[in-house]
């Protein structure tokens, strides 16, 4: 850099690799960390929120949370008991209690990024609605034979309460859900294999670049199988053509409307996975004494969109120990 710094820039950073959250609250209370991580739970932001000069952030890293279905495990081997599970998802509770802030998902990919279409997802919270589908499955007059498994990574709490509100919901059509707990690495080595990933696995997904056709290619394509951000294990023939074909598609408009398909296509015929909001990732800093442009941005209702990452340039930080 043969630029000059600004004389409020940050000289250095400090990376630390801790989410436990009386630890990452007692740094912030004492002003020893700048920027909590973003996997906090609601409760310990609410928490940190209240110490003086600490604000929340928001800001969208383009990502969505999403709910996989194993579509090679009975009984989500059947597309009406997917659609069914699509519909025991109660989206407001999962975003204004998980995700305040947060816009509701109404596609697979996520609002922020280029090529989203907007209001392809026909599901809603319907305990009627799922009996209907799942009546239509093979699965109509057996369900509660099969124990459904819920993974959760063990590192991020809110996960948990999301599984625990669509194991109450998936009660009353007979659906048996059992919820448990695994560390991410854990989690990603269960998800290399059909056979041992989950039935069900909530993961925080982002756009690789700022396109449709990132999240489409890696989260539903068959090259991509066997990764934590794409674990249904669809093996799609027809959508791998449809998307290569998108993706090769140099006029805008063009790929544009083949991704819409697309999106219509994951939504209305597939159900591999749920998105349950496209989210808004939220971190507690301190705002007495570090100017950071993505908060700054928040604080009026702007949310900055970027690639994962990127919310942390530090190079456009300013601090003011003085302020501390």
């Amino acid at each position: 850099w043969g630029g000059e710094w600004d004389a409020n820039a940050p000289e250095a950073f400090k990376l630390i690799d801790n989410t436990e959250a009386t630890t990452v609250r007692t740094m912030m209370s004492s002003k020893e960390l700048e920027i909590s991580d973003m996997w906090q739970s609601s409760e310990n932001l609410k928490a940190m929120d209240n110490l003086e000069g600490v604000e929340i952030a928001l800001y969208s890293p383009l990502t969505k949370q999403d709910l996989f279905l194993n579509t090679k495990r009975e009984p989500f081997d059947d597309v009406n008991v997917r659609k069914a599970m699509a519909c025991l998802i109660d989206y407001d509770m999962v975003i204004n209690q998980l995700y305040p802030g947060s816009p509701i998902a109404t596609s697979p990919v996520p609002v922020y990024v280029s090529g989203h279409v907007d209001n392809v997802w026909p599901y809603t919270y319907d305990v009627e609605a799922a009996k209907d589908f799942l009546a239509q499955s093979k699965y109509a007059n057996n369900i509660g034979d099969y124990t459904i498994e819920f993974i959760c990574n063990s590192d991020v709490a809110d996960h948990e309460k999301v599984a625990l509100a669509i194991q109450s919901a998936a009660q009353q059509i007979g659906m048996k859900i059992e919820v448990s707990k695994t560390p991410w690495i854990s989690l990603q080595e269960l998800m290399t294999q059909p056979e041992t990933t989950p039935h069900l696995v909530t993961v925080n997904n982002a756009s690789q670049f700022n396109e449709a056709g990132a999240i489409l290619e890696a989260t539903y394509s068959s090259k991509t199988c066997g990764t934590f951000e794409n674990c249904t294990w669809l093996q799609d023939a027809d959508y791998d053509a449809k998307v290569s074909a998108a993706l090769a598609e140099v006029d805008e408009a063009k790929r544009n409307a083949a991704y819409a398909e697309l999106q219509k296509y994951l939504s209305e015929e597939v159900v591999a996975s749920i998105s349950l909001g496209d989210t808004l990732e939220r971190a507690a800093y301190q705002d007495s004494y570090l100017e950071w442009p993505a908060a700054e941005a928040a604080k009026k209702g702007e949310y900055i969109s970027t690639l994962n990452g990127y919310h942390y340039y530090f190079f456009d930080m300013r601090v003011y120990p003085d302020k501390k």
